[in-house]
């Protein structure tokens, strides 16, 4: 059976009047068995003001080849399309053995669907994100996604992840109008993929505790708990269906795309990727940027996400920890030091790429983090002597890593680092963790245990022996 998803998020949301919500965009979410062919009929709907004239149409694909029951399926969806469409072809290669969503591919991109009715962008999450900033590019050309792996939640959100002078920036950019899911398609998806995205489902266990710690520490007043209730909604349920994912199970597979979409969808309401995108996400960001610099595979994001969720966890008891040490004492929050914050920067990201280029882009969004840091002072010192009435509900934002670990390895996706594919080793993982909070201006736990003091290399390695420690203990008990 087909159906819309976005049905189900407008019933979640509307039960929860008086939240402040973003509109979301999308009209519809078409997920199913065999939808493929609904595609020239979804351009139609889209293109109902143009009078009888064929559609001018762009279709966006890689160079990656998708099959489905034998057929190459971007091919099959390209001759759907002619039947009633102009259709112009572009194969995006950047020479890379995985397409990035650089700004010259984007740029390419944008330059081709200038002029055109729509865009039809078929592929991974890469895809994706380049068909939605192509369209901002081009003019704000309608554009339909046709989803093919169950790899990551980008796809039915308002942002997309570029590539910006080496460092992944998620910035603003449209929602699809119409996303296509074609569930037997997604399900032959490489295994891998899919069950990356089930690595890219567990930040929705950590990141909203970083949301609201934002929130509280006055660095971001968009927090809404209507979003978050999606969320709830997504994770009902998951631990019936995730272990059949380690089978590829059909079903299994089903389940993965309708979570993935409706936290895509999540993120566009929210109006921020916080909600979905703390700690989490910046050490896998980080992997990104230290393997591109030096010319590595790139490893999925999603599988990273789900690792380092499981270390996120930990790093919110090691917060839990510290506040509940403070309480009773007159914390005043320390001055920033910017002269030393920058010759952190300029130290961690030293020799990426073979400047200090990388460094220079991440810096001015992290001294403006500093900078509110400074001025929130006040809201720090009162969040830690409030902290006892406020514990229990970020604790309940946050899974305990041992039931993350366990859930991954029941999924069969990878719950250590040294266990991705690529591997990532521990020297990487520990540089990832302990740096990740001058990548960007977005405040986590990481933020506060940093300006509480304490967060250095002795307290990473013993995070990651812990987070390595407990994966070793739930694999025997899997």
């Amino acid at each position: 059976m087909n159906e819309n998803l976005i049905d189900a998020v407008n019933c979640v949301i509307a039960a929860h009047p008086g939240e402040r919500v973003e509109p979301c965009g999308t009209r519809e979410i078409l997920v199913g068995a065999n939808v493929l062919p609904d595609i020239p009929a979804k351009v139609r709907d889209l293109m109902q003001g143009i009078g009888g004239r064929r559609p001018r149409l762009l279709f966006v694909v890689d160079r990656t080849p998708i099959m489905r029951r034998g057929v190459p399926a971007k091919d099959y969806v390209a001759a759907l399309l002619a039947r009633e469409s102009d259709v112009e072809v572009l194969v995006l290669d950047d020479g890379y053995p995985e397409l990035h969503a650089s700004e010259d591919v984007i740029a390419q991109a944008s330059a081709a669907a200038r002029g055109v009715d729509v865009i039809v962008a078929m592929g991974g999450g890469t895809i994706s994100d380049i068909g939605k900033m192509a369209s901002v590019g081009a003019g704000n050309v309608p554009v339909i996604t046709v989803q093919t792996a169950a790899s990551v939640d980008g796809f039915t959100d308002d942002v997309s992840v570029i590539l910006r002078n080496g460092v992944k920036r998620t910035v603003p950019s449209r929602w699809p109008d119409i996303v296509v899911a074609d569930t037997v398609l997604i399900a032959e998806a490489p295994a891998r993929m899919n069950r990356a995205g089930f690595g890219e489902i567990n930040s929705m266990f950590v990141a909203p505790a970083d949301w609201l710690l934002a929130r509280d520490l006055g660095f971001d007043d968009g927090f809404s708990w209507g979003p978050v209730a999606l969320l709830h909604a997504v994770g009902e349920g998951i631990e019936d269906w995730s272990p059949g994912l380690a089978e590829a199970d059909p079903e299994s597979t089903s389940a993965l795309v309708r979570a993935l979409d409706i936290r895509g969808v999540a993120t566009g309401v929210a109006g921020s990727t916080a909600l979905l995108s703390g700690v989490e996400h910046l050490v896998s960001h980080m992997l990104d940027m230290a393997n591109a610099s030096a010319h590595r595979s790139i490893g999925l994001h999603g599988a990273q996400v789900g690792v380092a969720s499981v270390v996120a966890s930990l790093v919110w008891d090691e917060l839990v920890a510290r506040l509940d040490a403070l309480h009773g004492e007159a914390f005043v929050p320390p001055v920033i030091d910017r002269e030393a914050e920058r010759a952190a920067v300029l130290h961690a990201f030293a020799g990426l790429g073979g400047s200090d280029a990388l460094a220079e882009e991440c810096w001015p969004d992290y001294a403006a983090k500093l900078d509110r840091w400074d001025a929130q002072r006040t809201a720090v010192a009162a969040f830690v002597r409030e902290w006892p009435g406020r514990r229990a509900e970020f604790q309940a934002l946050v899974k305990p890593a041992r039931t993350i670990a366990r859930a991954l390895q029941a999924a069969g996706v990878a719950s250590t680092f040294t266990a991705l594919e690529p591997t990532t080793a521990p020297e990487l993982a520990a540089w990832a963790l302990r740096n990740c909070h001058m990548m960007r201006n977005r405040l986590t736990a990481v933020d506060v245990l940093h300006h509480l003091g304490g967060w250095d290399d002795a307290l990473v390695a013993r995070i990651l022996h812990d987070a390595d420690a407990l994966a070793r203990t739930m694999e025997e008990l899997v």
